[in-house]
Order: C-alpha cells, then sequence, then structure tokens
C-alpha cells in the first residue's frame, strides 16, 4: 500500500478523471434549450434596444447606414438565438 496517487491508479500522472466514465456523467434536461433561448432572447433586446437608441440620437455615419448596423445586428443575434442552443447542448452535454 502506498500513499502515492501516481501508483495507486497504475502509473505516473493523475488517475481518472469524474468525467470520464460516460454512466455516471450528468445529462441536462432538454428544457435548458429553451432557457437558454429565452435568456438570448431577453439579452439581444437589450442589445438591441441601446443600439437602436444610439442609431437614433446620434450623427455617426448617414441614417441609412445607422440603421442598417441595427437591422444586421437583429438579424444576427435572431439566427443565433435559434440555432445555438440546440448545438451547444449536443456539443457539451
Amino acid at each position: 500500500m502506498t500513499s502515492d496517487p501516481a501508483e495507486a491508479t497504475g502509473g505516473p500522472g493523475p488517475g481518472p478523471l469524474p468525467g470520464d466514465r460516460s454512466a455516471g456523467r450528468h445529462r441536462l434536461p432538454v428544457r435548458v434549450i429553451g432557457y437558454w433561448r429565452v435568456r438570448g432572447a431577453l439579452l439581444s433586446v437589450g442589445l438591441v434596444g441601446v443600439s437602436a437608441l444610439m442609431a437614433w440620437q446620434t450623427s455617426w455615419f448617414t441614417t441609412t447606414a445607422r440603421w442598417t448596423v441595427v437591422s444586421v445586428l437583429a438579424v444576427l443575434l435572431a439566427v443565433v438565438v435559434l440555432v445555438a442552443p440546440p448545438i451547444r447542448y449536443r456539443i457539451f452535454w
């Protein structure tokens, strides 16, 4: 019997980690995808709201350029809110 953890596992280096066993891995419920979508949507509304306020109040570039930036940002955030949570769920959990 030895107190060295490297010898206790049969070789050099640390032993197996808790996530190494697939049976012992904790799976998140599928409803997490909905939570991630709602959280992303709320954060996106705030971000688009701030950028719209800046486009309305500031005088940088032209009016068309300002609102194009806001529109592109809104579309990109909508795509991310719809597409990213299922991919995130499959890859990481």
